[in-house]
């Protein structure tokens, strides 16, 4: 299970069971928020780092006497 996965299974246990009413709860509960949230941001940064790092595809230029009307 990931990490991301480990974060939602605790901010619903927690949060829906005992953070009301326990106060160590209510810290589980911002910490797997927390681990979601930066869990999310890592994704997206690595995700977008590796599809930038792709060789860019190899087309000619547009003939700019086409691109003059607007």
């Amino acid at each position: 299970m990931t990490v991301v996965g480990v974060a939602v299974a605790a901010l619903l246990v927690v949060g829906l069971s005992s953070a009301p009413f326990w106060r160590p709860g209510l810290w589980f509960l911002l910490a797997a928020a927390a681990v979601l949230l930066v869990g999310h941001l890592a994704l997206g940064v690595v995700g977008y780092r590796r599809v930038m790092r792709r060789p860019w595809p190899k087309v000619e230029p547009l003939d700019r006497d086409d691109d003059d009307d607007w």
